[in-house]
């Protein structure tokens, strides 16, 4: 009985196989086709990050030789000029790649040069391009609290508070005391010092061994002294 019951599953499934076997090699075959394609697709895609990491590279590298020679009271207008060069080429890549890690730290670079120029309202649109580009990145809190610098120059202190808690809000953000310690200050300078005093308290609970944490720690004691806090 049981090799009889084995030969009859043995039949019903070579008929089964014999029934649909074209179906099954399509499906074979489409699975084949599928991963060859996603293997040249993650080559490819592997292949233009390491080329724009490089043009990168040689952009940086271009820049830095620049700035190393030039005295930043007696910039010629040629050096200006080859600033602006790079700060193209530097776009052109940043565009490029604005859906990968390649645009976002391209997009970080064209900001480093636009603020070096003073020009904080691109340096700030740059530096959130960068965040647009790959928001998971480690460097997302890095670009906010970089933007957040250029809307302070630009007079934008709401927009600079908004983006300070951003960066707050990520636990790989490596930069949270000197963070905390603009909120106090930005507060501290509207006068605001019951809101101050928060990030005040805060900076020097979490961060009382470093130095913005004890200057925390006077300003707090100087409200206090002054009656400005209860």
């Amino acid at each position: 009985m049981e090799k009889e019951e084995k030969k009859t599953i043995s039949s019903r499934l070579n008929a089964w196989l014999t029934k649909y076997r074209f179906i099954l090699l399509c499906v074979i075959g489409l699975l084949i086709v599928a991963s060859v394609v996603f293997a040249v697709i993650y080559m490819v895609d592997n292949n233009n990050k390491k080329t724009g990491f490089n043009a990168l590279d040689d952009l940086q590298y271009q820049y830095v030789n620049l700035k190393n020679e030039t005295n930043p009271a007696e910039e010629t207008d040629e050096q200006k000029a080859k600033v602006q060069e790079i700060l193209i080429q530097v776009k052109n890549l940043a565009d490029e790649n604005s859906g990968n890690p390649v645009g976002s730290r391209s997009y970080m670079f064209e900001a480093e040069i636009e603020y070096g120029t003073g020009d904080y309202a691109a340096a700030k649109d740059s530096w959130l391009k960068a965040v647009s580009a790959n928001e998971k990145a480690y460097t997302t809190p890095l670009c906010w609290f970089n933007a957040s610098v250029c809307c302070e120059n630009l007079g934008d202190v709401d927009g600079a508070v908004e983006l300070l808690l951003k960066a707050l809000e990520r636990k790989d953000f490596s930069m949270k005391a000197r963070a905390l310690y603009s909120l106090g200050r930005i507060e501290d300078q509207r006068e605001d010092y019951a809101k101050a005093a928060e990030y005040y308290t805060r900076l020097s609970d979490e961060y009382g061994d470093q130095t913005l944490g004890q200057v925390a720690k006077s300003r707090l004691i100087m409200f206090e002294t002054e009656g400005l806090i209860q």
